[in-house]
């Protein structure tokens, strides 16, 4: 099987933006996890911590590609700063509250509430 990076020239740039995708992999996994097993609760905390490393890492990557300016974050969206500056905080408040994961947050009510009065609009 070929790597991401086998068909494309090696720069700098291309390394970068494909340790980004690498790394944006488990972290997208992290975000959705929300029950921790009995099991896993002792490694969880070393889990939650390189959850924090990819974080750091990723934008690190991205300053050299997708977020490159004439200053670190002047291309930054709103997600990728709250990504870096706020979810690892949010990340650690379920855990050391409730012993579960980021997941629990979902916008899955909102969006259940959202349609439903959408609905309502359709059919009176």
């Amino acid at each position: 099987m070929r790597s991401r990076e086998s068909g494309l020239r090696q720069t700098e740039e291309i390394v970068s933006f494909a340790k980004a995708l690498d790394l944006w992999y488990s972290i997208e996994d992290h975000l959705k996890r929300a029950e921790v097993k009995k099991e896993d609760v002792d490694g969880f905390l070393s889990v939650l911590e390189k959850f924090e490393t990819n974080i750091n890492s990723f934008y690190e990557c991205g300053t050299d590609t997708f977020l490159s300016g004439d200053e670190v974050g002047v291309d930054e969206t709103y997600y990728l700063h709250a990504l870096k500056y706020y979810i690892p905080v949010h990340a650690r408040k379920p855990w050391d509250d409730q012993k579960c994961g980021i997941g629990v947050f979902t916008m899955q009510e909102f969006e259940r509430r959202n349609k439903e009065s959408k609905n309502m609009y359709h059919k009176y």
